[in-house]
């Protein structure tokens, strides 16, 4: 009888302690659980933190290099200004220095005018050097003023249009990037001063290239 009383206090206090050592381990697993699960937390809060700067400084980036783009856009555009009208884009590419390379009188060749320059200004005014050519008169003074006639340049590119000088001569224009032409009729004692009319009045048709 006192061998199984025995017995049962040895089985008693093994099962003790097996429960005790389960418990502990459920504890210090529970521990290390709630621990493991804090750390995640902490790194995820972590990371969230670090790609929100990242997103931040992406999108300060970002926006520094479209004002950028904007500022480049506009200081190009001084080239070509939305405001620009159409007879002043003509009138950029109009304006140079023009040496003449053949010209027509009446259908007939004009070989005494080798060396004329005409240079049109942006300020609506042109200047030659008629007095210098071989051919007297010219059907260009030294000087004067011209302008656009009326409607007949419709767009910034336009290469074909017509042009008054100050004395009233129309002249029709074809513009290229390096050529120009120009035909018109200069009447008897309308375009001329000085009594020689009669050398210079009829149709001419003068070309240029752009020194």
């Amino acid at each position: 009888m006192s061998i199984l009383i025995v017995k049962k206090s040895l089985i008693s206090a093994h099962i003790n302690n097996v429960n005790h050592q389960i418990k502990d381990d459920i504890f210090v697993n529970y521990s290390f659980l709630c621990k493991h699960l804090i750390y995640l937390s902490l790194a995820e809060q972590v990371e969230n933190t670090i790609n929100l700067k990242i997103m931040k400084k992406l999108n300060y980036i970002l926006s520094a290099v479209v004002l950028m783009a904007v500022l480049i856009t506009v200081g190009c555009g001084g080239d070509d200004p939305a405001g620009q009208t159409a007879e002043e884009a003509v009138t950029e590419n109009f304006s140079k220095s023009w040496e003449l390379t053949t010209a027509t009188y009446k259908g007939d060749p004009v070989d005494n005018m080798d060396g004329f320059i005409l240079t049109i200004n942006t300020n609506m005014k042109y200047s030659t050097n008629s007095s210098t050519v071989e051919r007297t008169p010219t059907p260009w003074p030294a000087s004067g003023d011209w302008s656009f006639k009326d409607g007949t340049v419709t767009s910034k590119s336009d290469g074909d249009f017509t042009v008054t000088r100050d004395d009233g001569l129309e002249i029709d224009v074809t513009l290229g990037a390096t050529t120009l032409a120009l035909g018109f009729t200069f009447i008897d004692g309308t375009h001329s001063e000085g009594g020689r009319e009669e050398q210079v009045d009829g149709d001419w048709v003068m070309n240029f290239t752009a020194q």
